[in-house]
């Protein structure tokens, strides 16, 4: 609180406890990411009826729609935060999904989805997590989104997909000046140490191939910093995105070099296997039509003139 420090990881309940320690509240400070998540049921007896636990889903979901859970949420666990019908989580992966300056949860894949639900008059919040929870969680609970999602192969199953919206390349950046050299593969699995984002596509992908000198983070500043300080030869990272990580973490585009491009793909809007398919349905029929009346190329020309 003395603004000695910039960020403080904790769980809601053991700040909340700190904070009433020292005579403060909650509202002294802000969370900004959401670095883990637990999602909590009601669990019944595999002998229970499926009618009865369909029925008591029911009864769940309308006291989210009716504010009765906004309520019991507020007097029990003294905040608004509690999960609606529809989870819809994104990570900080500028310009497609960040928050702003303002605080706001902004950018193009979060405008598409905004747009999408507002046809469709559906408001759930977008929560802002690191990549690695929000695609744990998109894995194991129904009616989860996630956003934005790049579609391959090792993916192609485990999710549901609504798209796509955007195609991008992901390339090797290496550092400016570091006489590094990467024309293939081969080369990269030379390198002493690449820098790769817990669960992105490119770490997938690149597990797939055999690589064994990835370095992980779950947040791609923090392999901007490494790259840049020597601590690891090369970071993977999408053409669209770097550029705004770079500059967001202090640096310049010409800090680094694109060595090396391995792949091309497109991303989505994606979504749990387990969430109904007629809704999955209804998602892609808006965005379609969002492309064919006009509204998503005026969305994508505005982030990308």
């Amino acid at each position: 609180l003395k603004g000695e420090i910039d960020l403080y990881p904790s769980d809601r309940f053991t700040i909340e406890a700190i904070l009433e320690s020292m005579g403060k509240t909650i509202y002294a400070v802000k969370s900004l990411l959401n670095i883990k998540t637990d999602l909590l049921y009601f669990a019944f007896n595999k002998k229970v009826s499926d009618d009865l636990i369909v029925d008591f889903q029911a009864a769940i979901d309308q006291t989210k729609e009716d504010g009765t859970l906004k309520k019991l949420t507020e007097k029990y666990l003294k905040t608004s935060d509690y999960p609606d019908v529809l989870q819809v989580y994104t990570e900080q992966y500028p310009p497609l999904t960040f928050r702003d300056v303002k605080g706001e949860i902004t950018g193009f894949g979060t405008d598409v989805v905004r747009e999408i639900m507002e046809r469709n008059n559906t408001y759930a919040t977008i929560r802002l997590s690191s990549w690695s929870n929000g695609y744990q969680l998109a894995l194991s609970n129904p009616n989860f989104c996630l956003f934005t999602m790049d579609r391959t192969t090792i993916r192609e199953n485990l999710f549901q997909w609504v798209g796509p919206i955007g195609t991008n390349t992901t390339w090797l950046f290496i550092k400016a000046g570091s006489g590094k050299s990467i024309a293939s593969l081969d080369d990269a699995k030379k390198l002493a140490s690449i820098g790769a984002v817990n669960s992105w596509f490119s770490t997938q992908y690149l597990l797939q191939q055999g690589f064994i000198n990835l370095v992980y983070a779950d947040q791609p500043a923090e392999l901007v910093e490494k790259l840049m300080k020597g601590e690891i030869d090369a970071f993977v990272c999408s053409d669209v995105t770097f550029p705004d990580i770079l500059r967001d973490a202090g640096y310049n585009y010409s800090d680094v070099t694109p060595a090396f491009s391995f792949m091309s793909s497109d991303y989505y809007i994606a979504f749990s296997n387990s969430t109904p398919s007629e809704l999955v349905k209804i998602w892609q029929s808006t965005l379609d039509a969002m492309k064919s009346d006009g509204i998503y190329n005026s969305i994508h020309q505005k982030w990308f003139p």
